[in-house]
């Protein structure tokens, strides 16, 4: 049995939330948060200057993969959706507005099961279950500091000087995030998610896929640079390096696509030991560093909404 030893910066908060999709294409009208149901997924050439093949880039899996762990140093605003199996037993579409700079975010999540919305706004979170007709607020304390966080520009395999951040147990341990122990055991250390989102962090900080699948290089490459949604990704295929995790995601291959200029998972999909699909996240709309400026007036908005109907 593998020991994971997990490093938080501060306490780190898993929340089950959701947001009417229709709601906030309602009130932004010009978000491009609309659903697909054709995906056209097509190779194109590689057209980098400092990329000659696909060669090249697997000799920089090291750069690749400690990018893809600070991903959230490569945008500042994201918004799309998806859909998913990795959230529990039910999959979910989860739709989702996030400003990094300002620490504010909006998520719907919806299922067979499940009606959510969940803002982070002002250091405080509220869920609301429009299931149950209720809603409950939590505070946390906002973590973005502009000058402890280094907007990057470059693509993803390029390399870059990360700015390292403060673990009080192991001092720096910006770029020895995943490791193992004196025992040979695995040993991740998570940075704290500034997109403070429970559900979107599966594609837009997804910590916990990249540590599972692509912490041992050996056990995976870099198969092609393909369009997806418009934007061009980098393909990842692979066998799972932690058993564990492959036990507790019945998958035993895989195959990524992340975006190759922020690092954000755009498509996963996972099979058994024979070939057949366990787990899946789909992205259905996607953009970034797009503007803001009504997210917190809509957030407002909604949030009185809710509290004015569930509390009368």
């Amino acid at each position: 049995m593998k020991k994971i030893f997990i490093c938080i910066l501060s306490t780190v908060f898993l929340l089950v939330g959701t947001l009417s999709v229709m709601a906030l294409e309602d009130y932004d009208k010009n978000s491009s948060a609309k659903e697909s149901k054709n995906i056209e997924v097509k190779a194109s050439e590689l057209t980098f200057e400092d990329v000659a093949d696909i060669t090249s880039l697997n000799s920089q899996k090291e750069v690749v993969f400690n990018n893809l762990l600070n991903c959230i140093d490569y945008y500042n605003t994201v918004k799309g959706s998806f859909e998913t199996s990795l959230t529990g037993d039910v999959p979910v579409t989860v739709a989702y507005k996030v400003d990094i700079p300002k620490q504010i975010s909006y998520e719907s999540v919806k299922g067979s099961d499940l009606d959510l919305e969940i803002f982070s706004h002002d250091g405080t979170i509220t869920e609301v279950n429009k299931i149950k007709r209720n809603y409950h607020e939590e505070r946390f304390i906002p973590q973005y500091e502009e000058n402890t966080r280094k907007k990057q520009t470059t693509y993803i395999y390029e390399q870059v000087t990360l700015q390292p951040y403060y673990d009080y147990a192991h001092k720096d341990i910006s770029s020895q995030r995943a490791r193992k122990n004196s025992s040979g055991e695995n040993e991740y250390f998570y940075r704290y998610d500034l997109t403070n989102t429970g559900y979107a962090s599966n594609s837009i900080y997804p910590q916990n896929l990249v540590f599972g699948f692509m912490s041992e290089l050996d056990y995976w490459n870099i198969t092609a640079i393909e369009e997806y949604l418009n934007r061009q990704v980098l393909v990842v295929t692979g066998e799972t390096s932690d058993s564990d995790y492959a036990k507790k995601l019945q998958t035993h291959t895989y195959e990524m696509r992340f975006d190759l200029k922020t690092g954000i998972l755009l498509d996963f999909k996972g099979f058994s030991s024979n070939g057949i699909l366990q787990q899946y996240l789909t992205t259905t709309s996607f953009s970034v560093d797009e503007a803001n400026d009504k997210l917190q007036e809509f957030i407002n908005d909604r949030i009185t909404q809710f509290k004015s109907e569930y509390e009368n």
